[in-house]
């Protein structure tokens, strides 16, 4: 192996997530889902790590039954082996913090992303009117991205629905009884037809 080969390596496993995907593949293998749950991140966020790990031969990947589960390879084994055993090894890469709870670190993905799409369905609307079942649609195939859980996917709906009842009040005066009922009926709409979407989506990336 190579210097290159070892700089990439430790580069790699000094991105915490993608330590914490090798250490629980280290334990067994997994498909992508069980991966993102494993970890507390976005399938799509588990993706991009599996990618660079499968590039330096860290994870190995097999097809079984319509699904890809991937597994720590035996060089994996061995990098782990080391940074759990050298000192040395653990000032040069720093370890693994423990996941936050429902992917709290990624701040955009689950506070901003729904702050941002709500704040332009409000806009959008106040120019050319949009149902809000239509904007509720799109939201739950966009927060596939950004959402791994159905409590992260609530909680985004329901940062969403606060900003599309609020928005609007800075062009137009709305008395608290009209905001609430704003606020309501954009959650239900949100709920009833985002969240659907949303598990059919996810159902479909993993099968």
């Amino acid at each position: 192996m190579s210097g290159e080969d070892v700089r990439e390596i430790l580069d790699a496993l000094s991105e915490r997530t993608r330590y914490s995907i090798l250490e629980a593949l280290s334990k067994k293998p997994m498909s992508g889902d069980e991966i993102a749950d494993a970890v507390q991140r976005s399938r799509s966020t588990v993706e991009s790590h599996l990618s660079t790990l499968l590039r330096l031969g860290l994870v190995s990947r097999r097809r079984e039954d319509k699904k890809y589960y991937y597994e720590a390879t035996g060089t994996a084994q061995t990098w782990l082996s080391k940074m759990s055993m050298s000192n040395a090894a653990r000032t040069t890469v720093s370890p693994p913090e423990r996941p936050m709870a429902k992917g709290r670190s990624l701040y955009f993905s689950w506070l901003f992303a729904p702050i941002l799409l709500g704040i332009v369905y409000s806009v959008a609307n106040t120019l050319v009117p949009v149902p809000i079942w239509i904007f509720a649609l799109a939201y739950g195939g966009i927060s596939v991205l950004f959402c791994a859980t159905l409590m992260e996917l609530i909680e985004s709906l329901l940062i969403a629905s606060i900003v599309v009842s609020a928005v609007p009040a800075l062009f137009k005066a709305f008395s608290v009884v009209e905001l609430g009922l704003s606020f309501i009926i954009s959650l239900a709409f949100l709920l009833v037809f985002g969240i659907p979407v949303w598990w059919l989506i996810k159902k479909a990336r993993r099968s």
